[in-house]
């Protein structure tokens, strides 16, 4: 069954230790030193991060970073473990949809950037909702990766 709850600073070291492979090749590209560093870094600088578990067996985490408190648009993030396998699908983006409009009813706007090499993300955001600009991606890393703007808006 999966479960959401506030995140601690001792999570950022389980999840990166189990991070998927897809996503340390994400973060990696966009600059992070270690796994470590992106998810620390992230929970760091978000003013809500919640873990995802399934069955008690941490999924993921996931926050918002506000420009300032009085923005209208809102970065949002989320990093996963190899646990997002076992995750039954449908669960997985109900409770995804349920906690975007919920951040929506905040923030009018969530965005970020996805990597073109994560299918799975790209169709999960897809799934969400999401707009996704494909024509104009921006290049990170040595290799040039592209990485795709994405949007979620209210209404």
């Amino acid at each position: 069954m999966l479960a959401f709850s506030t995140a601690f600073k001792s999570d950022c070291d389980k999840l990166a230790q189990n991070m998927r492979q897809a996503e340390i090749d994400e973060v990696m590209t966009s600059g992070a030193e270690s796994p470590y560093e992106a998810v620390k870094a992230s929970f760091d600088v978000s003013v809500i991060s919640d873990v995802i578990l399934n069955d008690g067996k941490l999924v993921g985490m996931f926050g918002i970073v506000p420009k300032n408190y009085l923005a209208s648009r809102c970065l949002v993030w989320m990093l996963t473990t190899n646990e997002i396998e076992n995750v039954n699908v449908k669960a997985f983006i109900k409770a995804s949809r349920y906690w975007i409009n919920k951040t929506l009813g905040i923030y009018p706007l969530l965005y970020n950037w996805v990597d073109s090499r994560h299918i799975k993300s790209i169709k999960w955001l897809k799934l969400c909702g999401a707009y996704i600009d494909f024509e104009n991606p921006i290049k990170c890393g040595k290799d040039e990766v592209a990485f795709y703007y994405f949007e979620l808006k209210r209404g």
